[in-house]
């Protein structure tokens, strides 16, 4: 009875180690994965607004970082029904207010959480773009 009741304490103990460890584990790469993703869809939208400049009608340089960030976007936003909404319709009409409506929908999104509450509509279409003679 006695060895037993060693062995079941044993077991129990080993039981509730490795249990406790296992979801510990689980809980830590649930967390971690959570944090990448913000992480992921933050650093986007300021890839995104970083090549705004590109879409400027006096802009003649290259576009294909700008198009290779745009073609991200089903991907990186595919859980958010409201992004993909608004990227369809800048496919279907590629304009300033359908872009506008992107913009503003990747910034609420629940996990990149961009506060443009004070930032009028200008303020996020516009594009700062410094002509390097006027310094020289």
């Amino acid at each position: 009875m006695k060895g037993s009741f060693k062995m079941n304490i044993i077991n129990t103990i080993i039981t509730s180690v490795l249990t406790s460890g296992l979801i510990g584990v689980f809980i830590s790469e649930y967390y971690q994965r959570k944090t990448l993703v913000k992480k992921m869809k933050r650093d986007f939208v300021v890839e995104l607004f970083g090549n705004r400049f590109m879409l400027k009608d006096n802009y003649y340089g290259e576009v294909e970082e700008l198009n290779k960030t745009l073609g991200k976007i089903p991907i990186v936003f595919s859980d958010n029904e409201d992004v993909i909404k608004c990227y369809d319709n800048l496919l279907s009409t590629a304009d300033d207010k359908n872009l506008l409506r992107l913009i503003k929908s990747m910034c609420m999104d629940r996990n990149v959480k961009i506060d443009i509450s004070n930032w009028d509509d200008e303020m996020i279409m516009k594009t700062l773009s410094i002509n390097k003679n006027k310094f020289i």
